[in-house]
């Protein structure tokens, strides 16, 4: 080895005298010494390399037999120092290299600290001196995918004057959003909430299409805010249907029936005079009212009944008033009996015949105005009997009858009343005198 290098400082002292040919040719002279040199002094070496990127396969091991995934990890890259010939590592790249984290006992979820190692890429084991960092701090948990509610936060949209939204308003398509991660984390959302940034003044429906996610936030039941990191799904547009309604105000009235006469004036009190609804325009253009129907024969001095409202099937009633009592005022009307009432008057008799009551009279119950009920008496009463419309279909036969006391308009019998009628046919005396007639004067003859 002494020799050699005698010989290249001789070939080193000539070159101050050689030509540039002789100069490169004694370059290349000394490089090739220098490499011999280093080769036999210093066969080995230390090599620090960096940027080696970290792997964490998680294939047949403890964590994956949990169903079990990464979630985070601290470190991404890692320096190594290793030792050895240096024709073996001298030329060694990161890219040659292959950084692993050791998983082991990893059987539930939670945050581990895992040992790093480093080898070579085709396998090959190396003598390593350090690893910077060497340990890495890996998240475990399992991926789950749950169906999240979504809602809508739209605190500028809303129905013009005269007008509501409706009740199911807005419509959400699609209900529900599909979130996978982390089940600590998917576990933890309560709902999707959508944010709708425009500001609308509705008379007739309106679609909304959500489809910037900027406007989509997560938060759990304790109405904390979660972050979406992490975190997967595939919808892209969200639609919000808004739904408004005319309003109307509809007055409550009622009508009666069977009233004792045309002069009649009812004097019912009514726990609601009026209810709103709403519903399209097409359908409360028309609708002005609601009337409820009040049999007389059934009012008592203490009546009281409550009817049902009832709407078309396209109405909502906003007043949330299900019901009207109809009452006559408290105290101000009584009851009286009376019996063998026969005061009958038959009206529209079927020519051919005449008519005659079997029933000999009735019992009727009045009611009245409490200040006046004393002094009605049985010549008041008209038992009308009107057979317009009654078929005669025997000797005997039943009709309905109608109570008036013309006298006193606000006063009415209570119950529906029939009586029995005796028909009898009439004989036409015009024709019996003709026949009687001709007899004589085929004696006569």
């Amino acid at each position: 080895m002494e020799k050699i290098i005698n010989y290249f400082h001789t070939q080193l002292h000539n070159l101050k005298k050689s030509s540039p040919k002789q100069f490169l040719y004694a370059f290349g002279l000394a490089f090739i010494s220098w490499y011999i040199i280093t080769v036999n002094l210093y066969p080995n070496i230390y090599q620090t390399i960096s940027n080696i990127p970290l792997e964490i396969d998680i294939s047949n091991t403890s964590a994956e037999e949990n169903e079990l995934s990464v979630i985070t990890q601290d470190v991404e890259k890692v320096k190594v120092q290793i030792t050895g010939e240096r024709t073996k590592i001298g030329n060694l790249k990161s890219e040659d290299l292959m950084a692993t984290a050791v998983v082991e006992n990893v059987t539930e979820a939670g945050i581990y600290e895992l040992s790093i190692r480093v080898t070579g890429k085709d396998g090959t084991s190396y003598d390593v001196k350090n690893i910077e960092p060497s340990y890495v701090t890996v998240e475990f948990d399992k991926y789950i995918t749950k169906e999240v509610p979504i809602v809508v936060n739209a605190p500028d949209i809303k129905a013009k004057d005269g007008y509501i939204m409706d009740e199911s308003s807005p419509i959400i398509t699609p209900s529900t959003i599909s979130i996978t991660g982390p089940k600590t984390q998917v576990d933890s959302i309560s709902e999707l909430s959508v944010n709708v940034s425009e500001s609308k003044e509705l008379d007739n429906s309106y679609t909304y299409h959500s489809t910037n996610v900027e406007d989509w936030k997560i938060y759990s039941e304790s109405g904390s805010e979660i972050n979406f990191d992490g975190l997967t799904y595939d919808l892209k547009d969200i639609q919000i249907d808004f739904q408004v309604y005319m309003t109307k105000t509809l007055k409550l009235k009622y009508s009666v029936v069977n009233a004792p006469s045309s002069d009649f004036v009812p004097e019912f009190i009514m726990s609601d005079d009026e209810i709103v609804v709403a519903s399209s325009a097409s359908i409360l253009e028309n609708l002005e009212e609601l009337s409820f129907e009040i049999d007389m024969r059934e009012v008592d001095a203490n009546y009281s009944e409550t009817f049902t409202i009832e709407l078309p099937t396209s109405c909502r009633n906003i007043s949330n008033i299900d019901t009207v009592t109809i009452s006559l005022p408290s105290n101000q009307y009584s009851t009286r009996e009376f019996t063998n009432l026969n005061n009958f008057v038959f009206t529209n008799i079927p020519e051919g015949y005449d008519i005659e009551a079997v029933t000999s009279g009735l019992a009727l119950e009045l009611v009245a105005p409490t200040s006046i009920i004393d002094e009605i008496t049985e010549d008041d009463f008209v038992i009308r009997v009107d057979l317009s419309s009654v078929q005669i279909t025997g000797n005997l036969f039943n009709a309905s009858v109608t109570i008036q006391l013309p006298d006193y308009p606000n006063a009415w019998c209570l119950g529906k009343h029939t009586i029995v009628l005796r028909a009898t046919e009439t004989v036409d005396e015009t024709t019996t005198s003709t026949d009687t007639d001709t007899s004589t004067d085929d004696s006569q003859e």
